[in-house]
């Protein structure tokens, strides 16, 4: 009956995906305990192994929003929402993630809401800010788009409906956190360390993978003028492996280094570079 219910798209996801999931949910788990005793190099290993963990529950949302993972949406949907609760994704919507991830696939464009050039141009102060803590390698230009995140129905006006639900996450996790630092300070200290490594990781990984312009059009819908050209997408659409002599260590981001591969055929799951053949240097093509 669950077996009818919960349908796998492809034989090998109950092996790939089962230890992608599994690992994600216990390494948090065991990070997250790892935190509190009094042993600094425990602590150190927790942390590592809490970023890594949110790092890949990341990742497993990303391979939900493109249905990689069960037969029905709704399904994927579902895995995709408890993921988002490991990694802080949780404030805005699972569909709100999924409807900007294939508007950048759809119309091969950098869809956004916030335009961050124009903000920083209009406040120079918080710019050099932002630019000194960026050089003590401390996030704060995707600490600025988290904040966005965080308190989305109040800042984007098309999300005032998500009030409800964005007040909930909020005092939840806001909760939780005032409450380990105001007891435990040093586990709040050690899980702030994790989440910016997460953040590290992730955008390292984005960062060089495209070199779209952004347009502001994320609620006004406009066709981009490179709409279906798969040719200038590959152009402008690179690959980052983290290693092509060993090609397992690219599971530590689930081979989303093959950036080019997933632009080609975006419904291949991660693991495919394992199963069928070795990614090429001249294109990273799984």
């Amino acid at each position: 009956m669950i077996g009818s219910r919960l349908q796998l798209k492809d034989p090998d996801n109950f092996r790939y995906y089962g230890i992608a999931t599994g690992y994600a949910v216990i390494g948090y788990l065991l990070g997250f305990v790892g935190l509190f005793p009094a042993s600094w190099p425990l602590n150190i290993a927790a942390t590592l192994l809490l970023a890594h963990a949110m790092v890949i529950a990341a990742y497993l949302i990303h391979e939900c929003g493109h249905n990689l993972v069960f037969v029905n949406s709704r399904h994927n949907a579902a895995l995709g929402r408890a993921m988002s609760w490991l990694c802080g994704a949780a404030y805005g919507t699972y569909e709100d993630m999924r409807y900007k991830h294939f508007r950048h696939h759809v119309d091969n464009d950098d869809i956004v809401w916030f335009d961050y050039d124009a903000f920083f141009a209009r406040h120079p102060v918080l710019t050099s800010a932002t630019r000194f803590l960026e050089w003590l390698y401390i996030p704060a230009h995707d600490l600025i788009m988290h904040t966005v995140m965080v308190f989305t129905s109040f800042v984007i006006p098309q999300r005032r409906k998500q009030r409800k639900r964005n007040i909930t996450v909020i005092l939840i996790r806001g909760g939780v956190f005032c409450m380990l630092l105001l007891l435990v300070p040093k586990v709040a200290a050690l899980y702030v360390g994790a989440y910016l490594l997460m953040m590290h990781v992730l955008r390292f990984m984005d960062s060089v993978q495209h070199d779209y312009p952004y347009n502001t059009t994320l609620f006004e819908y406009q066709p981009s003028p490179h709409k279906g050209d798969t040719e200038w997408e590959q152009q402008h659409t690179f690959s980052n492996p983290l290693s092509v002599r060993f090609p397992w260590l690219n599971l530590l981001t689930l081979n989303f280094g093959y950036h080019n591969a997933h632009h080609a055929n975006m419904n291949v799951p991660f693991y495919s570079c394992l199963l069928y053949t070795s990614p090429s240097p001249r294109d990273f093509s799984c």
